[in-house]
């Protein structure tokens, strides 16, 4: 589904540079399809829709040829940096989440004792023991 939200988005986002007839690229918008396609595509998948965009967007915008290299370099790099940014940011929130979903699960068999965090017998332990858990000595 994110995958056909993306499609859509990328066709709608070519559609409207093709059609508007003003001196701008609307290329800067392909950076949201691939935000929303970086949460599910691999790295490859990612360059190759970066690319696609970047084909797009020199096609379609109403710029003339001379600087259309450094301009088509930009937005690849601009466009591939995002997804393939977006893909880390999901991923690292994939796996913060089995991370916690596996340590709730580990944690819901033990006893609430058990649970709580031990401290050498010391200073530290009397006061936390005596209700207070700030010293002024430290």
């Amino acid at each position: 589904m994110v995958v056909f939200c993306g499609a859509v988005m990328i066709a709608l986002i070519a559609i409207t540079d093709w059609g508007v007839e003003f001196n701008a690229t609307l290329g800067f918008l392909y950076l949201f399809p691939l935000v929303l396609l970086g949460m599910v595509l691999n790295w490859w998948q990612l360059i190759l829709t970066a690319l696609l965009c970047t084909v797009l967007s020199d096609r379609l915008d109403p710029f003339p040829t001379d600087l259309e290299f450094a301009r088509d370099l930009l937005i690849f790099l601009t466009v591939a940096t995002t997804g393939i940014l977006s893909r880390g940011v999901a991923k690292g929130y994939r796996r913060e989440m089995e991370t916690l979903s596996r340590i709730e699960s580990e944690s819901s068999g033990s006893s609430p004792a058990r649970s709580l965090p031990r401290f050498s017998a010391g200073k530290k332990d009397r006061s936390l023991r005596s209700g207070s858990g700030l010293s002024a000595t430290g």
